[in-house]
């Protein structure tokens, strides 16, 4: 016959057991960790201004230098595009300091992530120019403005230009009574995404991608804009001259809503 365990034993198995199931079901019901309003997207404009203000506090220095160092931080963290906005409103005047200026043509250098020189240039572009020195001078953004065309399946204008390694804003005014998006994919790839977006159709992975397709040829991507809404992309134009497609990916638009960025080498 098999020798049975003690029972003490047994009881102390059975209670490592339950302690461990217990244990693995708090955890699975315990709350996600909390949003970190320097790297994740998202986080409410005011939580992540509390946040601010706490650290700055803590390391006894100005908000803004503090908001500036968050940036070099995220590089191109989740949170890159919200703390380019909230940089980007700051106050003017405290933007045209001249140890803020320094610090911003810093992180506008070529070797810094793309996200951070958008964020410096979108920052020094907030300032008048007038208040600006003239080592900012190369950081002017170039603005390209396009709208919708109401019931047209269109851009106006639908073929634009910018200059290699100059930081872009494209403006999209949605003047007409559907949604769109805008895509800057690489050189000849127009059918190519345009198709793959038309293979999402009403899926539900197409919904929850925008209809952007999963492919290293979208360069750069402006999200579904509302009829009545306009939407702003901001990137850094290809350093390699040529022509761009910009393409809207909705189901069935690309055939007729798509255009052309002119990328072209710097005088």
């Amino acid at each position: 016959m098999r020798a049975r365990a003690p029972i003490g034993i047994l009881l102390t198995h059975a209670l490592l057991v339950a302690s461990f199931a217990a244990g693995a079901m708090a955890a699975w019901r315990s709350d996600p960790p909390p949003a970190d309003p320097f790297k994740d997207h998202g986080v409410p404009v005011e939580t992540r201004r509390k946040a601010l203000a706490k650290r700055a506090k803590e390391k006894e220095r100005s908000e803004l230098l503090e908001l500036l160092d968050a940036v070099n931080e995220c590089g191109d963290c989740a949170a890159s595009r919200d703390l380019a906005g909230m940089l980007e409103s700051w106050d003017a005047k405290e933007l045209a300091a001249p140890q803020t200026m320094t610090t911003l043509i810093e992180m506008a250098a070529p070797e810094k992530p793309a996200p951070v020189r958008v964020a410096a240039a979108r920052a020094v572009n907030a300032v008048p120019e007038a208040s600006r020195p003239d080592a900012a001078k190369p950081l002017a953004v170039q603005r390209i403005e396009i709208v919708c065309v109401p019931a047209a399946m269109r851009w106006d204008p639908k073929d634009v230009s910018a200059t290699a390694g100059r930081v872009v804003e494209i403006r999209m005014k949605n003047d007409d009574t559907l949604v769109h998006n805008l895509l800057v994919t690489t050189p000849g790839s127009l059918a190519e995404i345009g198709v793959a977006a038309d293979r999402f159709g009403e899926t539900a992975e197409g919904k929850a991608r925008e209809y952007v397709p999963d492919s290293p040829k979208v360069l750069h991507v402006m999200g579904l804009i509302d009829p009545g809404k306009t939407g702003s992309l901001w990137f850094i134009a290809p350093e390699k001259p040529g022509t761009y497609p910009l393409i809207c990916t909705y189901p069935g638009h690309w055939r007729m809503m798509n255009g052309k960025l002119r990328v072209k080498a710097p005088e």
